[in-house]
Order: C-alpha cells, then sequence, then structure tokens
C-alpha cells in the first residue's frame, strides 16, 4: 500500500524574480540569427545570417534551400570545407568554381587505385 502514496516535496506558483538588468537585442528582426556583440548584456539580429524555421541563408533573407549561401564577392571564397589537421577538403572560390583541396592517391587490394584532385 505504501507504494501508491504521493507526495510534493515543495511547490511554487506565481512570478519570479529575474535579473532586472535584462538583455539588450539589438536589431530584433523575425528571423535574424541572434550573435553577440562583445558588449556584456546586448547581442544583435544579424541581418546576414537569417533561418525561417526551415532554410538557413548566409547573405540572403529569403533562402529558398536548406543551406543558401549568396556572395557579394566581398570575400576570395564562398564556402570551404576542410579537415584541419591535413587542410584536405573542399572549396567553392567567389566565381563559384568548385574545387577539391588536395590530390592524393590510394591504392586498393588487386592494383585498384583511386585518384583524389587537389
Amino acid at each position: 500500500m505504501a507504494e501508491n502514496i504521493r507526495y510534493i516535496d515543495s511547490l511554487k506558483v506565481g512570478a519570479y524574480e529575474t535579473d532586472t538588468q535584462g538583455v539588450t537585442i539589438l536589431n530584433n528582426i523575425d528571423h535574424y540569427v541572434i550573435t553577440a556583440t562583445g558588449t556584456e548584456q546586448t547581442v544583435r539580429g544579424n541581418p546576414e545570417l537569417y533561418f525561417d524555421n526551415l532554410n538557413l541563408g548566409i547573405g540572403t533573407q529569403s533562402p529558398v534551400a536548406r543551406l543558401e549561401v549568396n556572395h557579394n564577392n566581398s570575400v576570395d571564397d564562398i564556402l570551404i570545407i576542410k579537415n584541419s589537421d591535413n587542410n584536405t577538403g573542399l572549396k567553392v572560390n567567389k566565381e563559384g568554381t568548385f574545387s577539391i583541396i588536395r590530390i592524393f592517391f590510394i591504392t586498393y587490394s588487386n592494383n585498384r587505385w583511386c585518384c583524389i584532385f587537389k
């Protein structure tokens, strides 16, 4: 019978005191991703990072793919995905040219081999 007894140790109902200083959100616009500003208790909505609960846009506020990166020629490369241990990976430069960062050959059994381009 004792195993059917339930009790509440403590119960608090109502408003709780919160930090009265709060956090200031600059550029508080729907779907902007919040980023730190370097100032205590201040963040901002970043117009270059836009998330509509389905798609993430970098450099666009109307992404049509799960990840869309729009480039305005302000940097040399649009996208780099690499292994930091050996600097191998994929790159898309500002002209939109796709490249593999490193070439090496792999030899398999029975003299089969694979070429990966730099």
